[in-house]
């Protein structure tokens, strides 16, 4: 079960914020909001569902119900010369050549994530290549691309300003970009969801104890585990505490479109998911960052679209959600 990154040796011996420098109240709080999680969210299970089959699974139907939903109309990939920054296992890679890419150029930072999505492309008999770089300083000329996309990547991006525009200049004249994403205030921004599963945990509780909790939570399990299982926890429990200090940053809805502002581009498709007793929610600026589930925008170098165009998209796939919702409900 190798279907975790290993974190850089540094990381792994880095120690943890301690406990000691949170005051006592502090404590006493973080304790008692986690024990109250535990108790109506349960303990979610690191290993469960943790195999890179069902992990690339997961990924894949991600992004097809982002495509289609928000994306397809939009968007045309057939034919076209794609870029994919932020690649991870390689579903949506490979999904994107499916749907009829010419040719998938997939970018990611991490070694291991750029190993097997290879390998996924050539399982699946996609036409693609892959390119170990950062997404500050991607090593391609202007306007090679026809569409560049970056999935659940813009949150983990050191420079997210420099990432826009390098994606936006090697966008040709005519493409998109388009990037989905979920906001560090948002329900599960923290990216503990393996070990917490407490919304807005790391909102509430101060962070020394989130990772104690972390670490606690992999010892408690290794305990009971076979060796494979235990070695597999103690990799998991790792990256995600090396992910949650160095990899997430505290991105906002507002911050990302400052980002784009700053880049040069314009915004001609907008999309905000989210629970729908919060719906109402999402067109305020504090609250949006907090109920979102997911952001899904596209992007182009031309003429910026009226705000009123933007909440109309908006609208009418919250009907069509509405719709959707009902069909399900009455069985048609």
């Amino acid at each position: 079960m190798n279907a975790v990154p290993s974190p850089p040796a540094w990381a792994e011996r880095e120690p943890d914020p301690p406990v000691s420098s949170v005051p006592l109240a502090g404590r006493l709080w973080g304790r008692l909001i986690l024990a109250l999680g535990e108790r109506l969210w349960g303990k979610p299970h690191p290993l469960a569902g943790r195999d890179l089959e069902t992990l690339r699974t997961t990924e894949t139907l991600h992004f097809r119900s982002a495509w289609n939903a928000y994306l397809a109309p939009v968007v045309a990939i057939r034919g076209a010369l794609v870029l994919d920054v932020g690649c991870g296992r390689g579903g949506k890679t490979a999904e994107l050549g499916r749907l009829g890419a010419r040719l998938v150029i997939a970018v990611d930072r991490e070694e291991a994530m750029l190993r097997t999505t290879r390998d996924h492309l050539k399982a699946s008999g996609v036409r693609g290549a892959v390119v170990l770089a950062d997404a500050a300083r991607l090593p391609f000329r202007e306007g090679a691309f026809d569409v560049v996309l970056s999935q659940d990547t813009a949150e983990h991006l050191e420079d997210l300003p420099a990432a826009v525009a390098e994606m936006g200049r090697v966008m040709s004249t005519n493409g998109k970009l388009c990037i989905g994403f979920a906001p560090y205030p948002s329900a599960q921004g923290s990216h503990l969801g393996n070990f917490v599963a407490l919304p807005w945990c790391h909102l509430l509780v101060p962070h020394p104890l989130l990772l104690e909790r972390v670490r606690q939570r992999a010892k408690d399990l290794a305990e009971t585990s076979s060796p494979e299982e235990a070695a597999a926890l103690r990799q998991v429990e790792a990256w995600e505490r090396y992910h949650f200090k160095h990899c997430l940053l505290p991105l906002t809805l507002k911050g990302f479109e400052r980002a784009i502002r700053q880049a040069g581009l314009h915004t001609i498709r907008r999309i905000r998911t989210g629970p729908w007793r919060f719906r109402p929610l999402l067109y305020l600026p504090w609250w949006s960052d907090r109920v979102i589930g997911e952001q899904v925008t596209v992007h182009v170098k031309g003429p910026a679209r009226p705000t009123a165009v933007l909440l109309r998209a908006q609208a009418t796939d919250d009907l069509r959600r509405i719709w959707l919702g009902l069909k399900r409900r009455i069985g048609i």
